[in-house]
């Protein structure tokens, strides 16, 4: 009976409306870890004058939002597992999150330019304000989705999902570094004008309340869904895996732009502009990857992604040249997909409609790598100064073998995956 009224309210349509509150994570994301690491760069030593490890300082600041998200993203997942409101169980997290997070973004250029102490607690004020209303909304707007897929399309429907977020980090290189050459502050504040759009039409088009209450209701949804994780090997195995290939993924998104400008002597905005191949081929395909994963499956999906990552890094870490780099990056975002767009849902299949809880679960691990990986590699670069004499140009040349490192980390961790395919969860509901 829940899969027939779920399969009756299925629709396309309301999956890519869904997809619009992703993609106001993709553009800010993207656009916010292109550019505040540059700031900070700047500001650090405008503030503390003959500070040795600006590197490093940076790197925590950068991870320590991502701490703050650690806390949050799973409670926020979890609250709305117990939300039901006239507008929804996730939609008033959504309400609340974009304004506010726009309002903080456009306020980073501004507080940029400003010198010393002020100028950099200012910026590090911005910089915990929009992390802290992005993780309001950020694992509610994920967790919509299931709400209204059934678990065969869950893949696909993940795809679109992960499309429009690709889509608005695609926006964020091309758009974002054309409106950046002109100013900073032209680019964040279309960035913010684009986000608060969006959360318009998801408010209007996107009738979370219609969705039929079929989930049950759970008391405490995260300390559940903990335990679970801790007492299964298969499924603490995958947030490891997820742990490992986002260290390296988010450590090449946060220093990539600085080791354009700082080894390879490019402007900001053109080393920003060289990931757009990467983002752009992650949208081409992340619908194809998810369909794929129906075939193939998603364990065998990711692996085959990972392998294909090592190798593009690989590669990469020889090419010094702008355009051919492009190209060999967008390589790299066809296999990104096939590892992103089938992670989450394999944890969604054995939440027990605890979707949110789940989310959070993720995000835990995801932004933990978030927060961790800069700071980590951000320490060796500034150790390999001090300690090897390296230039402040070569310490960025161990940006790659670093995420290839992690990769082959998630590589081996997705041996020990024995759960997660489509339908497990109906099939876990039924036993019980």
């Amino acid at each position: 009976m829940v899969m027939s009224e779920e399969k009756k309210k299925f629709s396309w349509l309301t999956i890519f409306l869904i997809g619009l509150g992703f993609f106001t994570t993709g553009i800010s994301w993207s656009l916010f870890n292109s550019y505040v690491p540059i700031y900070l760069q700047a500001s650090i030593p405008s503030a503390i004058p003959g500070f040795l490890f600006v590197t490093a300082l940076a790197g925590f600041i950068m991870g320590l939002d991502n701490l703050i998200a650690i806390i949050m993203n799973p409670l926020m997942g979890a609250r709305s597992d117990k939300t039901w409101t006239r507008l929804g169980r996730r939609m008033p997290y959504v309400i609340i999150g974009i304004p506010v997070a726009a309002a903080f973004l456009v306020g980073l250029p501004i507080v940029a330019i400003v010198p010393g102490m002020l100028g950099l607690v200012s910026l590090v004020i911005l910089i915990l304000g929009f992390d802290i209303s992005m993780a309001i909304y950020r694992a509610p707007v994920v967790a919509m989705m299931p709400d209204f897929a059934p678990p065969e399309k869950r893949s696909p429907a993940n795809g679109i999902i992960n499309l429009m977020g690709g889509i608005g980090s695609v926006i964020a290189f091309v758009l974002g570094a054309f409106l950046y050459g002109f100013s900073p502050l032209l680019a964040f504040g279309v960035t913010s004008l684009i986000m608060v759009l969006f959360l318009v039409i998801m408010v209007v088009f996107v009738k979370e309340h219609e969705i039929p209450q079929v989930v049950e209701k759970v008391e405490y949804p995260l300390g559940q869904a903990a335990r679970e994780v801790i007492s299964d090997r298969s499924i603490l195995s995958l947030l490891v895996a997820i742990f490992a290939w986002f260290v390296a993924f988010y450590t090449l998104e946060t220093w990539f732009t600085s080791y354009g400008v700082f080894f390879l002597n490019w402007a900001p905005n053109i080393a920003s502009f060289t990931m757009t191949l990467f983002a752009l081929s992650f949208v081409i395909f992340a619908v194809p990857a998810g369909l794929i994963a129906l075939k193939l499956g998603r364990k065998r999906t990711i692996m085959i992604g990972l392998i294909g990552l090592i190798i593009v890094l690989f590669i990469a870490a020889f090419v010094p040249q702008q355009l051919p780099l492009m190209a060999i990056l967008g390589v790299g975002g066809f296999f990104w997909a096939f590892v992103n767009v089938n992670s989450i849902t394999m944890l969604w299949e054995v939440s027990r409609k605890k979707q949110g809880a789940y989310t959070g679960i993720y995000y835990i691990f995801s932004q933990l790598a978030a927060a961790l990986g800069p700071i980590l590699f951000a320490l060796l670069v500034d150790l390999m100064v001090i300690l090897l004499g390296a230039t402040l140009a070569t310490k960025w040349v161990i940006l790659w073998p670093f995420s290839i490192i992690f990769l082959g980390l998630a590589f081996v961790a997705m041996f020990f995956v024995r759960r997660g395919e489509a339908g497990e969860e109906y099939e876990m509901v039924e036993e019980a």
